[in-house]
């Protein structure tokens, strides 16, 4: 049986979830820092997949720019890196890292 949470919970819950939602395919990992049983902030750590046809490198990079050009226009925190899967000179993966730390 889950105990009842305290309203004070359910923002951190609701940031975990919007999280899962915006990482369509990939992962997310979580860390939680407490005081005194509390969750006190969380650090997630959210990567990306998107998979591209060969011959579609220019969608892949204008792919990035939109992701990069989305942070500046929702005026987003965080740290944004990405990795691009190459075979014979064709992108057919990229890989946006999003990491970001929230203190509640």
């Amino acid at each position: 049986m889950i105990p009842d949470l305290p309203a004070s919970a359910l923002p951190m819950f609701t940031d975990i979830w919007r999280e899962v939602q915006a990482t369509q395919f990939g992962e997310v990992s979580l860390t939680i820092t407490t005081h005194r049983g509390i969750p006190v902030a969380i650090v997630t750590n959210s990567f990306r997949h998107e998979k591209f046809s060969p011959g579609d490198n220019s969608k892949a990079i204008e792919r990035v720019i939109a992701i990069a050009k989305n942070m500046v226009d929702k005026k987003e925190t965080g740290t944004l890196s990405f990795t691009l899967v190459f075979n014979e000179g064709q992108i057919k993966e990229v890989t946006n890292q999003f990491y970001d730390k929230k203190d509640y």
